[in-house]
């Protein structure tokens, strides 16, 4: 009778654990499906946040007349153009308001393709968490009720530019909705499982447990008169909670306790007809071996070590063994104790890290990718916006603008690309980063000569970063005004260790040179200002200008602890 009953507790625990596994897996999912949600909002906010304020800047210099003023300008653009906007989601949904005294004030409120104005929500009510939230400056995710009194998922970003704040937001029913379903789904389908393969395992085992019963029964009138024996001649060996056996110089099992049986899955009676090479698995006899050999040639006393038995099932167990020689008075050799202890779970725990590793290092390499392609994006909207400007020296701007974050992305680019995360070829950094500028400002090849000297020196992104704009900005001015009026000439570009501690950066040309009377640090223009600002307050060192012979820029700076690699 209670072998019947473990089998129906077995048939319960089966039913329970498949619909833990079921609702655990589903959970896991929704979990992983809620925060790339959540992602996605936070991505899709702070874009839409960062273009208007984008295009305010843009308005509020070149649309000052506009009626209404730049920012009506700002707002006409924004609402045409989510009327060509196709949205994200069955409920998906962007907001954009305004704070007028105790209201908000929507001025956009984007559905799919439908553009409206929702009506105004006292600023102290309940409704349009998010909302609120991005009006009082803060920049993050909520789930609360919307405008609507609809709980979302939302991101919220406040607009600096027009003090505006901006929503990207889905209904959590929609969120939520397909795991419920398949949690239904996977919970009838396990229940099914579980009961069909009941039926078989009853029929199965009761055979088995009628005989187990038969022999439950023979084995207690046995148990009855070993008992006392059995208590009398217990002793710790048999105890331990560590696996212990006694092996023969020949290295057959003697004697074993019940915790060794355990860990390497045999029974007593079955494991003392076989040897410790029966079981040891193949890759690691060869070093025990030599460890014998060495304890019976006297050269140790005894050694530990690592090791992988196979289980009776054919699994592999991992253990910690300690071997020590046992001889008799007259100094003989007599048998070998062996403690082993099992450590199976600590080695799926290191391979659980080891692989968590890997996949942070996966992440960590897609997230270079978005940032470089995010950026590629920025660099096509400038491009896009100065091909409508009229004025050259704003078109300038945006171009050199341009140029600045491909300098930025292309650092991302050779991160994503290249075998380590944290570092970067300065030299292959330089070389296509000269490339892009030789092309951008339609340089000829024979005109211009132009070398790079950096090699065996990486730096970390922290110092890339400041760094790879610094020789952006020197290489673009080179390139622009050195050799103007069709002059020949040469570039040259080095980065080399300084006492293994410092980095000195060089960018000198044979032009035309920079007028005497022009102070590098008291100037008007853009890129000279962005240089002496990033070498001085990011990168800590210091700039100086030679020039004796064309223009020679030398850049001196201490990388951080993690930078600089010979």
């Amino acid at each position: 009778m209670a072998e019947r009953f473990r089998v129906l507790v077995l048939i319960l625990i089966m039913a329970v654990g498949s619909l833990l596994v079921a609702a655990t897996t589903i959970w896991i999912l929704y979990g992983a499906a809620f925060d790339e949600e959540k992602s996605r909002l936070v991505e899709a906010a702070q874009s839409q946040a960062r273009l208007i304020e984008a295009v305010a800047r843009f308005d509020r210099v070149s649309s000052a007349d506009y009626p209404g003023g730049w920012e009506a300008a700002t707002l006409i653009q924004v609402d045409e153009a989510h009327r060509e906007y196709q949205g994200f989601g069955r409920t998906g949904e962007f907001t954009l308001a305004r704070r007028e005294g105790g209201l908000i004030v929507f001025v956009l409120g984007h559905r799919h393709q439908t553009v409206e104005h929702p009506e105004p929500v006292a600023f102290d009510s309940e409704l349009a968490e998010p909302m609120r939230r991005a009006l009082l400056g803060r920049s993050g995710t909520v789930v609360g009720l919307d405008y609507r009194g609809e709980t979302v998922l939302a991101a919220h970003e406040p607009v600096a530019e027009l003090d505006l704040g901006i929503v990207a937001k889905i209904d959590l029913a929609e969120v939520q909705a397909p795991f419920k379903k398949a949690g239904l789904a996977a919970a009838g389908f396990a229940m099914l499982v579980v009961f069909a393969g009941s039926v078989l395992f009853v029929r199965v085992s009761s055979p088995l447990v009628t005989a187990l019963e038969h022999r439950s029964r023979d084995l207690e009138a046995t148990v009855g008169a070993l008992r006392e024996s059995e208590n009398r001649y217990r002793s710790t060996f048999d105890l331990a909670g560590s696996g212990i056996a006694h092996v023969s110089l020949g290295g057959s099992f003697t004697r074993v306790n019940q915790r060794f049986c355990n860990i390497v899955g045999y029974p007593e009676d079955e494991l003392l007809e076989l040897r410790f090479q029966d079981i040891t698995h193949p890759d690691d006899l060869e070093a025990e071996l030599a460890n014998v050999r060495r304890v019976l040639d006297g050269e140790i006393n005894d050694f530990a070590s690592e090791k992988r038995y196979l289980r009776k099932n054919g699994a592999i167990v991992w253990t910690s063994l300690t071997v020590s020689l046992v001889s008799e008075e007259s100094g003989e050799p007599s048998y070998f104790i062996a403690v082993i202890e099992d450590t199976t779970e600590r080695k799926k725990t290191e391979e659980a890290v080891q692989t968590s590793l890997a996949e942070k290092e996966v992440l960590l390499r897609e997230i270079h990718h978005r940032v470089k392609n995010n950026m590629q994006v920025i660099s096509s909207l400038l491009n896009l916006q100065a091909k409508g400007i009229e004025d050259e020296r704003l078109g300038k701007m945006f171009m050199e603008s341009q140029s600045r974050v491909r300098a930025m992305a292309l650092i991302h680019e050779i991160l994503y690309q290249s075998g380590h995360l944290a570092r970067i070829d300065l030299g292959e950094y330089v070389s296509k980063l000269a490339t892009s500028l030789v092309r951008m400002y339609g340089t000829e090849p024979e005109r211009v000569d132009l070398s790079v000297g950096a090699e065996n020196v990486t730096l970390g992104i922290d110092d890339t970063v400041p760094c790879g704009l610094v020789i952006n900005e020197l290489l673009s001015n080179s390139l622009k005004y050195a050799f103007r009026d069709g002059r020949t000439g040469k570039i040259r570009i080095e980065a080399a260790p300084v006492n293994n501690e410092k980095i000195k950066l060089i960018v000198r040309d044979d032009g035309v040179g920079i007028p005497a009377e022009l102070d590098i640090r008291n100037t008007d223009t853009m890129g000279m200002r962005l240089v002496i600002g990033l070498v001085e307050s990011q990168l800590g060192g210091d700039v100086t200008l030679d020039r004796s012979e064309g223009t020679c820029f030398t850049v001196t700076f201490t990388p951080t602890k993690a930078g600089l690699a010979v």
